[in-house]
Order: C-alpha cells, then structure tokens, then sequence
C-alpha cells in the first residue's frame, strides 16, 4: 500500500450529494485503488465506494501547495470514546494529520486553538513545519481553562505564523457570539475544511453545515 493510499484506512469521507442527503462512510481499507467502505457507521454492511480513489480524493490532491485547510472538531468532554480513552484517541488524529500534511505540503492550517481536537490538529501542523495560522474567537479565549491547558493554548498561539482576534467580545451586538464568527472566517478563508465530528449538534456540525452553503470540499473523520 502506498503512501498515497495509507491514510484513507480509518478516516471519513462525507458524500459529496445533495445537502439534505449528505452521507457519512466509514472507510475500512484501499484496494485496488478503490475505497471499502461501510454504507452504515454502525452496522456491518458493506459495499465499495463508486470512485477511483484519485476521484475520491481530487479536490484534496489537485495542487496541494494552493490548499489552505482548516480544522474544526469536538472538545474533549464531548467526544465518544468508544474502545479508546481521548489520550488515545488524541494520539491517532495527530499521526493521521502528521502523515496528512507530510503528504499533502499545504500552504497553511488554520485552527481555531479551542481545547481539543483544534489543538491536536495545531501540533501536527508545528510538527510538520506546516503555516499555522490561529483564529482566536475573542481575546479571552482561554479564560477559565485549567492551568495546563491555558499553558498549552499559549505555546500553540506563540508558535503560530499569524493570529487573528475575530471579535473584541463573546457577545456581538447582533446577537452572534464569537465562536460562531470564527467559523465562518475560518471556513471563508480557507480552501478546505477538516473536523472531527461524531455526528452532535454544536460548532462543528455548524461549521461543517457553514462549508456547505460555501461548497467546500470537506473531509470528516468521525470516528477511530
């Protein structure tokens, strides 16, 4: 199995269809340059992708240097576990982003520096020397966060190449709040969207929905 190939083993792919009729497939394996996948997440059927692999993947490899990818995905506390603890299950969404953006040479990540999996993605695109650009929602973002992880968001945030403050407030005047107003700069900014998201309402089923309506192309890890 190539390189090429590798990745696609554990990951999601959100069907590019209707928007009412978005589909999420577990993708189990590449053979033959074609994606196994499941046509349920939580049933064992299964059937085969009707793409090449290369058409499966063509809005992420066509010029992967002119690919500016943002990430969006859950808070530890909100994540399924499953079979795995989050440690664990940090510890493979960053090897899958590491091996994503060796591949890929992106001109830039963009990361909205939350806890989780926004900071996991931020580590791998440091490890990678990859162009990490932090969309920070309000100016106390990381207020009320333990010790640990304020220290965490502040390494992030020092090693990032740009950081923009999206609002002045949480609260806008309009009613918004600055989360919110960060997903939308962020998806408006970028050229792609990443997330892991486990299928709950909440900012990045919001985020992914916002992409949509841009018609960007997405790829959705939902589960490891």
């Amino acid at each position: 199995m190539s390189d090429l190939e590798s990745f696609g083993a554990g990951s999601v792919w959100r069907k590019r269809v209707a928007p009412a009729a978005f589909e999420l497939r577990r993708i189990k394996g590449i053979y033959d340059r074609r994606v196994y996948t499941t046509t349920h997440l939580h049933e064992d059927v299964d059937s085969f992708y009707d793409y090449e692999f290369e058409d499966l993947y063509a809005p992420l490899v066509a010029d992967g240097h002119s690919i500016s990818i943002a990430g969006s995905g859950h808070r530890p506390e909100h994540i399924v576990t499953g079979k795995y603890t989050v440690e664990e299950i940090r510890s493979k969404i960053f090897t899958f982003y590491v091996d994503l953006l060796r591949w890929l040479h992106p001109k830039e990540v963009i990361s909205g520096l939350a806890r989780g999996f926004d900071l996991w993605l931020a580590w791998a695109a440091i490890e990678t020397d990859t162009k990490l650009i932090g969309a920070i929602p309000h100016p106390e973002q990381a207020y009320g966060w333990s010790e640990d992880d304020q220290k965490e968001w502040t390494t992030v945030r020092d090693a990032c190449a740009e950081t923009h403050v999206i609002s002045p407030t949480y609260w806008q005047r309009d009613g918004d709040n600055a989360m919110f107003t960060r997903d939308r700069w962020m998806v408006d900014r970028c050229t792609h969207l990443t997330s892991f998201w486990q299928g709950t309402r909440g900012g990045t089923a919001y985020t992914n929905d916002y992409a949509i309506k841009c018609g960007k192309p997405r790829l959705v890890i939902a589960s490891i």
